[in-house]
């Protein structure tokens, strides 16, 4: 017989309930169970949320190593991990990196690396039941609930559409357990099973209560059992080992204990591999955000009684619990409006670290005149480059032909960025070879560097070059210039400043077959040749005043003559 009750009843009801609670909190029995919890400490050492899925794949491959009876993560997984490297993909096509590139294959799938750790272990994943939505299609694999008596699906709780993970994740976990949001401030009771779509298209599904899965997963059983009678659900079987009372719709009351006295462990301690052998051997091992989870599976065999966080801390937890579940559903139409800011900012990220390793290489490609002329006293060298952005354009080489001459050459590619860095390269590339071919003569390699440019230019880019041939000897500077900054002279005998200007030629791309001549000049002991390019003269500061050629020419004027360095 049932009795209606008022709201008045109803509070009351509960309210002694709670005094129940705190009065007489259940004292844990069981150690069977063990908790990882995603918490401050983990935030602080392994960095904020969501995780790159390769932690939790880590995490559930360090438990799993023991043969613990189960693992339940209580998180969901419902889109791509977007801090996977192999999603980068489009951004890195869009840096400049060929789409055949074989670094596409090294790139790691998060996801792929989450499937085969679950794929490998004891494990229960968490499917949100969610209500007054539009039917999703559940495709998921569901574990089998044998019905005892009436037909359960008309008496269970009922639900419009699951939430599932990704089907990469989702299929490779041996159960699948529901994860309820609680309509009440304070959790009281949890559906041990619920329906899952329409009745009448066929689409009805029963599926067990996140814990009820995890427990079956630990004994070991294939299906779970239904019990009803006298139209009203009564238990829910696990095999043989176990029975669950509940309520006619298939809720039942849980009695706490105090969570502190759960056996629990961070989830930083296990990602570093930070316990005991054996700790999670034979163990139920649930994993989430100080789950309320791990209360529901203090499960004891003959009592049947729940184990779960005391009433003080119950408010903090179920709002935790209710919060990742909403994150997963409610927060998704929000997510699609935020999506495109964030992979946005994500990519912007990938491509500053590869811009970074970019400009490592580039700098790395620059002569170092120390380990070049250490046996070398006749000339000091000095050099140095700062890209406008993270690479550039610019560039420098020298390199001594043979025991006596110097050959040495200063560039500056159109544009800035990676186009400009490419074509550097490309130009650095042939100018090298052409030194060797026509013996440092410096109009003969560029007229060479031109012709070989031309072919390779589909960007139209061009790039400015001041090439010079010094004999040590004597002296002789052979100097050629294709439209850059005319290099600076600094007389050591006394301290006048000249340019070394001539009728040079266009940079290279921008004319054709054009005949490119070497001038000549004669260097004294002492003296000092300066070359930039225009990034030096056309430098602004804050207020957008030009660094300019003359203070360029003051400051060379204050440089000691016996020394190289600026």
């Amino acid at each position: 017989m049932h009795f209606s009750e008022t709201h008045i009843e109803l509070a009351l009801r509960h309210s002694l309930f709670d005094t129940y609670q705190q009065l007489s909190p259940r004292k844990p029995i069981s150690h069977s169970v063990v908790v990882v919890q995603i918490d401050e400490d983990s935030l602080k050492k392994l960095g904020q949320w969501p995780w790159p899925r390769s932690y939790i794949a880590q995490i559930i491959n360090n438990i799993s190593a023991q043969k613990p009876a189960a693992i339940g993560v209580d998180i969901l997984f419902p889109e791509a991990d977007r801090l996977s490297p192999q999603l980068q993909k489009p951004a890195l096509i869009n840096a400049g990196i060929p789409a055949n590139a074989p670094y596409f294959n090294k790139l790691p799938n998060y996801d792929v690396q989450l499937a085969e750790a679950i794929s490998h272990a004891p494990v229960a994943l968490g499917v949100a039941a969610l209500a007054n939505v539009s039917p999703l299609q559940n495709n998921g694999v569901t574990t089998p609930m044998l019905q005892i008596g009436d037909d359960a699906s008309t008496l269970a709780l009922h639900f419009s559409a699951p939430l599932r993970s990704i089907q990469t994740i989702d299929t490779a976990a041996q159960g699948h357990g529901l994860i309820i949001k609680s309509e009440s401030p304070v959790l009281r009771q949890i559906p041990a099973l619920a329906r899952i779509g329409n009745l009448a298209d066929g689409t009805a599904v029963l599926m067990p209560n996140f814990a009820i899965e995890v427990l079956r997963i630990a004994a070991n059983e294939s299906a779970l059992a239904v019990r009803t009678k006298d139209h009203a659900i009564r238990a829910v079987d696990i095999g043989k080992q176990a029975r669950i009372p509940t309520d006619a719709n298939g809720l039942w009351w849980l009695y706490f204990s105090n969570f502190n006295l759960r056996e629990h462990i961070s989830a930083s301690s296990v990602y570093a591999h930070q316990f005991d052998a054996h700790f999670f051997t034979d163990r139920i091992v649930l994993i989430g955000f100080n789950t309320l989870v791990g209360g529901v599976l203090g499960f004891i065999e003959y009592g049947y009684l729940i184990d779960l966080a005391n009433p003080i801390i119950f408010a903090s937890l179920v709002f935790i619990v209710q919060l990742a579940v909403n994150l997963s559903i409610a927060q998704q139409q929000e997510r699609h409006l935020q999506i495109a800011l964030q992979k946005s900012r994500e990519q912007q990220l990938l491509i500053a670290s590869e811009l970074n390793a970019a400009k490592r290489i580039q700098m790395g490609m620059l002569p170092n005149a120390e380990a070049l002329l250490k046996n070398e006293s006749r000339i000091e060298v000095a050099a140095t480059m700062q890209p406008a952005r993270s690479i550039g354009g610019d560039f420098y080489g020298f390199c001594l032909l043979d025991t006596h001459r110097i050959f040495f050459i200063v560039g500056d590619v159109s544009g800035k960025g990676l186009p400009a860095s490419l074509f550097m390269a490309l130009t650095k590339s042939i100018i090298t070879s052409a030194v060797q071919l026509h013996q440092g003569d410096p109009a003969k390699t560029l007229i060479h560097a031109a012709e070989q440019l031309g072919t390779q230019n589909p960007e139209a880019l061009f790039v400015s070059l001041g090439a010079g041939l010094l004999d040590l000897q004597n002296g002789h500077l052979t100097w050629c210039n294709a439209g850059h900054e005319y290099p600076l002279l600094l007389k050591a005998q006394d301290a006048s400043l000249h340019s070394l200007r001539y009728q040079g030629g266009p940079a290279l791309g921008v004319v054709d077959d054009f005949p490119h001549q070497n001038a000549s000049w004669q260097l004294a002991a002492g003296d000092t040749i300066c070359i930039v390019t225009d990034g030096m003269s056309e430098a602004i500061n804050s207020d957008l005043d030009f660094y300019g050629a003359d203070r360029l020419q003051q400051c060379l004027q204050r440089v000691q003559q016996s020394s190289s360095e600026l």
